[in-house]
C-alpha cells in the first residue's frame, strides 16, 4: 500500500479510509505470534495445577493390561484446589476439591472457550469431549484462580 498524504478535506479523507479498509492487507506472521502471546499473559495471575496423575500413564507403567474400556482419569493439583476429571463417551465430567461453586473454562488452542457451572459439590460437565490440546481455568466463586497444563485425550 502506498503511503497517504494528510489531508483537510473530509470528502477526501473518508475516500482514503474506505480506500483502506476495502483492500485489507494479510496481517503479517510476527504480529499474530506476538498477539497469540499477549493473550497468554490473561491467566498469569492464575495458579498453575499441575498434571500428577494420567490413569492411561501410570496404568502403562505398572504393567496393568485390561480386557474392557476403562475410564480415563486424570487429576490435576495446585495452588489449593484438586481438579479430578474423567473422560466419558460424551464428555468429561469433573470435581473440584474442596468443593466450591464458581466455573470452569474449557481453554483450546484455535477453538472459542467453553465455560460451565461448578455445582455446590465442585462438579462440572463438558460436553462435547475436546478434541486436541486443552487446559481448564477454574474461577471459584471466592477468587481462586487455577489453571491446569495443557492436555490431550
Amino acid at each position: 500500500m502506498e503511503a497517504m498524504r494528510w489531508s483537510e478535506d473530509d470528502d477526501e479523507l473518508v475516500a482514503q479510509l474506505r480506500a483502506v479498509v476495502s483492500t485489507p492487507e494479510p496481517v503479517p506472521d510476527d504480529v499474530v505470534t506476538a498477539a497469540k502471546g499477549v493473550f497468554t499473559w490473561r491467566t498469569i495471575d492464575a495458579e498453575l495445577a499441575a498434571l500428577t496423575y494420567d490413569s492411561v500413564v501410570d496404568e502403562a507403567l505398572a504393567g496393568v493390561r485390561s480386557e474392557t474400556a476403562q475410564v480415563r482419569t486424570l487429576t490435576f493439583e495446585g495452588g489449593s484446589l484438586v481438579i479430578e476429571l474423567s473422560v466419558v463417551d460424551g464428555g468429561l465430567t469433573g470435581q473440584v476439591y474442596p468443593a466450591r461453586q464458581g466455573s470452569v473454562t474449557v481453554r483450546r488452542l484455535d477453538e472459542e472457550p467453553v465455560e460451565v457451572a461448578l455445582d455446590e459439590l465442585g462438579c462440572f460437565r463438558v460436553e462435547p469431549r475436546p478434541t486436541g490440546l486443552f487446559s481448564l481455568q477454574v474461577l471459584a466463586a471466592d477468587g481462586v484462580d487455577v489453571v491446569t497444563d495443557w492436555v490431550s485425550i
